[in-house]
């Protein structure tokens, strides 16, 4: 199966608040960080990519206390 369908089969899989939830998160990306913080340019599938692992690291991060 090619990756688009792949893609497309995992996101249907998502709850409307599982969307809301992402959007919200990608919206704040976007908004608190530069492409260029990310060394990226020119590309919107990397971006997104990165915005992703990003978010990933920022919400399973061990807070010290």
């Amino acid at each position: 199966m090619p990756a688009a369908g792949r893609a497309a089969r995992c996101l249907s899989k998502l709850t409307d608040v599982d969307r809301h939830t992402l959007t919200n998160h990608w919206s704040m990306l976007a908004e608190a960080y530069e492409p260029k913080q990310f060394h990226i340019s020119r590309n919107g599938l990397f971006l997104l990519a990165t915005y992703v692992m990003h978010l990933i690291d920022s919400l399973h991060a061990t807070i010290p206390r």
